[in-house]
């Protein structure tokens, strides 16, 4: 068993798959969203949880007003449009340096499993480890 098989439930969700995938795509393509119930093994998920409490009180916290773009307003489009709806958000972020090395995150993160799973089902050829040691996960 891969490592990402002891978190991922593969039985569930078969990222290997190219009819899995395919499937997958086709969701996000048609709702422009993808929910993988159960994608995590309930043990993984508890222990993810227990990881973000332990490191909560070293998150950065921001919150920002923006479109669902992030773009800035467009004054030619009626104020109600969604293009000019602004939200409200705020975010607390763990840097990757606060994750634990042996972290369930880091290991499906940086898995060429579950990275092959993710570009197939966003139609890109291969993905590429974000540039900032700090905020790549």
């Amino acid at each position: 068993m891969s490592d990402v098989n002891r978190y991922i439930d593969m039985d569930a969700h078969a990222i290997n798959s190219a009819e899995y995938r395919d499937a997958c795509k086709a969701q996000l393509d048609i709702n422009g969203v993808l929910q993988l119930d159960g994608f995590l093994r309930p043990e993984t998920l508890t222990q993810l949880i227990a990881e973000a409490d332990d490191a909560h009180d070293g998150a950065y916290y921001t919150v920002a007003k923006h479109n669902v773009y992030l773009t800035k307003p467009n004054n030619g489009l009626p104020q109600d449009h969604i293009f000019n709806r602004q939200l409200s958000t705020s975010k607390g972020c763990i840097c990757t340096d606060q994750v634990p090395e042996h972290s369930p995150l880091m290991t499906i993160y940086n898995s060429t499993e579950f990275q092959a799973f993710i570009a197939a089902v966003v139609g890109e050829d291969a993905l590429y480890p974000y540039a900032d040691p700090l905020s790549s996960v």
